[in-house]
Formats: C-alpha cells, structure tokens, sequence
C-alpha cells in the first residue's frame, strides 16, 4: 500500500538522517563501488576525491551528481551539495537516488514543503525503495505528523527488513515509544549489516549510555573514536558517558575538548552545567542555566537546576524573586518548596519560611494543576490560528481559571488539523482529563504514547488511571515505563512506593537507590522511605543514617520525623522527635 506524502506545522523532534544504499550504475564499476563503500562508511572527503577522479577520467557528471551530492551532504557542506543536487540533473539510473537525496538536503535546510517535492519526484523512479521511505518518515516526523512517519517506517520494514538505514530509523521510533530496552535489538541488528556506520554507532552508544550500561557504551564510542577520530558527538557523548561513570574531571575534559558547535547544544549546555555545580561553581552554572531556561522555559529540569544554583551561589533574592510565587502553588513539588523555603531562612524571613515548610510537609497526591501561560485567553480572536506552542499556551489560560470545555474544544480541533501529532494528542488529553474525562484524556494518552513515552506523560496516564479510581492500572503504567529502561528519579521513587505497600521491601530499596542515583538524593521523602526499608531489612545503621539525612533537609517533614524517631537509639532524640509529631498534628487540626 503506498502511503501519501503530506507535511505539517507541529514543532517535532528532528531525527537525523543517516546514510542508505544507492543505486548502481555500469559505467567505471570498480572505482564507483569503491567510492559507495566510502559513502557507506560515512566518509564523505575520500569519496569524493574517488568520485572527482573518474570525473577527470571521463564519467558523465549526470551518473555521478547524486554520490558527489551525498559526499557534500557528509561533509555538512550543504552549498556543495546544491550544486550537484539542486538542478535535478541524474541519469535515468540515478534520478531517484538524487532526487532522493535532494529531499535530505531540503529537509536540512528546514525547506519541508521542498523536501515533498523531491521525495515525490524519486517516488516516481523507485517507488520501493526502502531507504526512500524512511526519508519521507524523517520528513513527516520533522513536520509533525508522527504517526505517519512510523507507517512510513513500518512500510519501509515490509519492503525491506534487513536493510541497516530501515533498522536504524525503527530502532529511533522504538526508543522513542517502546523505550531504550527495547531499542537495542533492532540498532544491534543494524550494527551487524553495518558495523562501521557512524550515525548508527553514536547513536547505539548514546542508548546503551541512557539505560546504564555505561561500560558498553565507552567500548562503542572508542570504536567510532578510531573510524573517525572527527565524527559529530564523540566528544560530547564520550563526556556523558564518563559523567555516569562519576569520572567527572574527565567527563569535563572531554566537554571543552569538543567543537564550539556541540557545546553550543542545550543538552551540551545542560551537562555544563551540572558539571559546574559539581565543582561547587554555582554562580558559573547559574548563568549558564539562565540562558538555557530563556531558551526551554518549559523544561522542568533545567528551571530546578537553575533555582538550586542560584540558592547554592547566594543568590537568594534572584530566587524569591523568580521563583516565590509559585511555591505555594499546589502542583509545586516538596522539593520546590523547601528549597524557596530555605531562600526565606537566610533571609531571615522566618514566617515565610515556616509556611513553605508545612506546605511541604504535606504528601501530594498524584493530580494534575494546569502549567501557567504565557498569554490570557482573551487575547485571542474566537477564530484566530495558532500554532502549536500558541495552541499549548492557549489551552493552558483556558484551563487555569476552569473554562474547561472551551480548552477541550481548541485542542480537539488542533488534534484534528494535525491527526497524527503526538503534541497534538498529549494537549488533547490535558484538557479532556481537566474536564473530568477520563476514558477520553486515556485514549488520547495511549495515541500520544504510541509516538513518545515520556516521563511527564506517563504521570499523566497514571494520574488519569488514579482519577477513574483504576490505581492498578496507574502502577502497570509505572512499572511498564520503568520496564523499558526509562531513568527517572521520581518514577523509581513512586515504584518503590508501590513496593513497599506490596511488603517489598528488597526491592523497593533497590528502586530507591536507583532514584538517588538519578538525581533523588536530596528528597526528604525518598530518604524517609529509604530508611524504613534499610530498617525492616534490619540494617541499622543503614535506617539511622538515611532518617538523619531526610530530617536535615526538612525538619517538619512527618515521614522524616517517624523514620527518625523509629530508628535512634537516642532517648533524647526520640522525645523531641514525639514531641515534633504531636505539635505537627495539633496545628494541623
């Protein structure tokens, strides 16, 4: 079944392209398989000089303009290519391997609607070539229509199952929706058909990096470090991976060894940082983190690093003054509060503080609050286009003062102009779930999910599961996630939970540690957990050093306080900590 090309506006993921197979042609056989062999191995300068010289010796440049159009694409020498590719000028053999990789050029150069046209025009030699159908995937993915690429990926399997640049964007759906786990098999068997292709080794090493298998990791990024010493990510990869590792020196070393360009990515950026912060140089990671923030003011991650750095390097006004209203919000986390909290101590505001405390103190429930917007609804025309960021922002100003159907409505007909969007699906669910229904926010949760599985939306999914009163199904979802490789400190922590009720307890402390591992060590209510588990495993000193730890960050913490007073051997300590708990009750009747 051929599937049409069509383009869309919601902002994506973008997937990088990866080298395929290409047509054969008679003409000088031997030097042209030798410069395919390099194409292949993703060297695009020696395929290039090959390809030149048979140029010189004679070859009609219509039977070479598509490879010396993919050795410039190789290079990232993208005006290069143009002039090979941009006419359309191949050879009756090569036309849909040059119109093919014309596509990829377009698609690099962010010319989409460009980018059709030319996948349409290979369409029409080689309608069945699979390396064909997974461009067109990439192009649909980058335009938003996630479903429609992974049917264009799944057409690609169908018509050619062994081939490694079908394998290889298979393998980048599978990691994105089924997790890392299960991922690895298919870019393994893509290794074996390719074993020296750079964009597939990196990409192996950043998966196997991401589900802790870090040893194996540094192994593959050696291996393509000697292929090509200058191949994109290396360096950057191999500072994460030595990151996880705790060689953090070197993991440095390596960061301020890679090009400017690569620094200059967010997730670079990001490593920076917490890299700084480590070192204890907080004002340095502070400003890095502020610009980084400016970029992705809706990642939660690098909004709490940069709230930790600013309290870490004194700046406790900055703080309150960025931060403070929203502490008191109740979808604010524990650790959010205390943190501002703790701003309010050094400033003597002691009241504020004390607030902020007891806020904390309280467990939260798994619900969901709608994220602030950047604009009032009424800002709007009732029939104004928006795009997707817009369609978000809006949605959320809909919903925060409770017009609920009106946000169902917006997001449903985003949902329809772009039907196979994963944001598009996940903004659907948000208003569906804030308008109380749950079958429908569920439903549009699992089409979300069939594209990316994300931490977020998982907790989405759970909470819809716990709203219809389904918390079975909330902790398969959990589990599930957990099952496929994800790590995510506050995912552990929530399963070990589970756990725990379960009577557990081994594995709930596993669980545990694994959430501090992945950045948990500083949450009261992990540690409490972790001491009540290291004491019914009767590891004493294991439950007093962890109790002591979770009463250090908050002192009004319940759970902290019990664990605390269920472990010291201190009869002081246990009176005061008797006395704290009772106190904590009487205020809150």
């Amino acid at each position: 079944m051929r599937l049409r090309l069509c383009l869309g506006a919601c902002v994506a993921l973008l997937v990088s392209a990866c080298g395929d197979d290409a047509p054969s042609i008679n003409a000088n056989a031997q030097p042209l398989d030798a410069a395919r062999a390099q194409l292949q191995r993703g060297d695009g300068v020696d395929a290039e000089a090959i390809l030149r010289a048979m140029l010189s010796d004679g070859s009609s440049q219509a039977d070479l303009a598509a490879y010396l159009g993919e050795a410039a694409l190789l290079q990232g020498d993208l005006a290069k290519a143009r002039r090979w590719l941009g006419k359309g000028e191949f050879s009756s053999e090569t036309a849909g391997y040059g119109f093919q990789l014309l596509g990829r050029l377009e698609l690099r150069e962010g010319n989409l609607p460009a980018s059709g046209i030319a996948f349409d025009n290979a369409l029409k030699s080689t309608p069945d070539a699979a390396s064909l159908w997974v461009d067109i995937g990439r192009l649909r993915y980058r335009g938003g229509e996630h479903l429609q690429a992974i049917e264009a990926a799944d057409y690609a399997m169908e018509l050619d199952n062994k081939d490694p640049a079908v394998l290889h964007f298979k393998a980048q759906l599978t990691r994105d929706a089924a997790g890392k786990v299960p991922s690895l098999a298919l870019f393994e068997q893509a290794l074996k058909a390719r074993p020296e292709d750079l964009s597939l080794l990196t990409d192996y090493a950043a998966t196997l990096g991401e589900v802790g298998r870090v040893g194996e990791a540094l192994e593959v990024i050696r291996r393509t470090a000697k292929i090509a010493p200058k191949a994109p990510r290396i360096h950057y990869l191999q500072s994460v991976i030595a990151a996880r590792a705790g060689k953090l020196d070197l993991a440095r070393t390596l960061l301020l060894a890679a090009p400017a360009e690569e620094q200059e990515l967010p997730a670079a950026q990001l490593l920076a940082s917490v890299l700084d912060m480590e070192a204890s140089n907080f004002a340095s990671a502070a400003q890095n983190l502020d610009r980084l923030y400016k970029r992705q003011p809706d990642n939660r991650i690098v909004r709490h690093l940069l709230m930790r750095a600013l309290f870490q390097s004194g700046a406790e006004r900055e703080l309150i003054a960025r931060f403070g209203d929203e502490a008191m919000e109740p979808r604010t986390s524990a650790y959010y509060k205390t943190l501002i909290a703790r701003a309010y101590e050094v400033l003597d505001e002691r009241e504020k503080a004390a607030e902020l405390l007891d806020a904390a103190a309280v467990p939260s429930a798994l619900t969901l609050v709608p994220l602030p917007s950047s604009i009032p609804a009424d800002s709007f025309a009732v029939n104004s286009k928006t795009d997707g960021r817009g369609t978000r922002d809006l949605v959320r100003a809909y919903l925060r003062p409770g017009r609920t159907s009106e946000a169902v409505e917006r997001a449903r007909n985003f949902a329809a102009e772009f039907p196979g969007s994963g944001d598009a699906f996940s903004l659907l669910g948000d208003a569906r779930l804030a308008g109380g229904d749950e079958a429908g926010a569920l439903d549009a949760y699992r089409n979300a999910a069939k594209i990316r599985r994300t931490w977020p939306l998982t907790l989405r999914q759970m909470a819809a599961h716990v709203s219809a009163n389904d918390q079975l199904l909330a902790d398969e979802v959990l589990r599930d996630f957990l099952a496929s490789g994800a790590r995510s400190a506050q995912a552990a922590n929530l399963y070990a939970r589970v756990l725990a009720q379960r009577g557990d307890w081994a594995k709930a402390a596993q669980m545990l540690d694994a959430a501090m591992a992945q950045g948990g060590v500083r949450a009261p209510d992990l540690l409490a957990l972790r001491s009540v588990a290291a004491a019914r495993l009767d590891k004493k000193d294991e439950a007093r050093e962890f109790a002591w730890a979770a009463y250090r960050l908050n002192p009004f913490y319940p759970p902290a306080i019990l664990a605390l007073k269920q472990v010291s051997n201190d009869e002081a300590v246990v009176a005061r900590m008797d006395e704290k708990l009772n106190a904590l009750q009487r205020s809150a009747r």
